[in-house]
């Protein structure tokens, strides 16, 4: 007998088609609307010179905004900042998360619950008041940290600016930076942890496994997952910081600290010369969406081809 695959489909598997057509739209509409839309309206504006007021100022300058980045030594400074956020900060806010994770997982942990709490209590609170507190930390004047190593012998340090000085100045906002996330990374990783069956760590204790044997051979693998959104949670937003950087900063002093972020938001909207530079701010905008998709999508991909893991 011939094989039927050619012949007409169900009116039932048509009906749950088109159910399922309809109830896509509205996300659709909103997704084109949000995003795809404002990306389409940013790359035209990109190609602009003018100061996003008015119209009649308008002047077409096509790809010339993205080639003035390739020689904005600001901007390519903005790019080196991002880079060695996400890569020093990302290894220190992933080796600490690991850690307090692998420590305060344990609900039989004294005072876990208190301390999970404390660890996490940074991201959930507001980045401009996060920046702004250690802003007064760091100050050369009254700042506590100064005042601390004054204390305890350190009197080279009592009016040393922190955020002034460079070299010092970014390393700070990654310290910031990491002190708020290692919260998020040690909460998911918690969860990660919680749900690998006991089965497996209790047959590894009876075969003689030690505790980091546990954890290298068995826990870490199992949290891969969990790891792998974690840290593409990170770069995404490594890519796109800007509130440590712009309270703490704004970027100064001369321009040594901007984020792509930062820089994007003083060219677009900083008036300047007695103009704004909304076509130029929005090419940099433009840039940072294209790399944290292009980011995104290699990371994913590279994801895919890992083996899934089921327990």
């Amino acid at each position: 007998m011939k094989p039927t695959y050619g012949k007409k489909l169900s009116k039932k598997v048509k009906q749950d088609t088109v159910f399922a057509f309809c109830m896509c739209i509205g996300a659709c509409i909103l997704y084109c609307a949000f995003f795809v839309f404002p990306m389409l309206e940013a790359f035209r504006v990109s190609t602009y010179e003018w100061s996003g007021f008015n119209t009649a100022n308008i002047k077409v300058v096509g790809m010339e905004n993205f080639r003035r980045l390739l020689s904005d030594q600001v901007f390519l400074n903005a790019l080196k900042n991002n880079v060695k956020l996400i890569v020093f900060g990302g290894i220190l806010v992933a080796f600490l998360g690991m850690l307090f994770a692998l420590v305060l997982a344990d609900d039989s942990t004294k005072f876990g619950a208190f301390l999970r709490g404390m660890i996490f209590f940074p991201y959930s609170v507001s980045i401009v008041a996060i920046g702004i507190a250690w802003t007064f930390i760091f100050n050369p004047q009254f700042g506590l940290l100064n005042a601390l190593l004054v204390k305890i012998g350190f009197d080279k340090f009592q009016y040393f600016a922190w955020l002034g000085t460079e070299g010092v100045s970014f390393g700070c906002m990654i310290f910031v930076t990491v002190w708020v996330w290692v919260g998020y990374f040690m909460i998911t990783i918690i969860a990660g942890i919680q749900r690998i069956p006991n089965d497996y760590l209790e047959a590894a204790k009876i075969d003689g496994a030690t505790d980091w044997q546990v954890t290298w051979h068995i826990k870490i693998p199992l949290l891969r997952d969990v790891l792998g959104i974690s840290i593409l949670y990170w770069i995404i937003n490594g890519w796109m910081s800007f509130g440590v950087v712009y309270v703490m900063t704004e970027g100064g002093p001369n321009n040594i600290n901007h984020t792509l972020a930062t820089y994007m938001m003083w060219e677009a909207l900083s008036y300047r010369n007695g103009v704004y530079h909304m076509g130029y701010g929005t090419a940099i905008a433009v840039v940072m969406a294209f790399i944290v998709m292009l980011f995104g999508i290699a990371y994913q991909a590279w994801l895919s081809k890992t083996e899934d893991i089921t327990y």
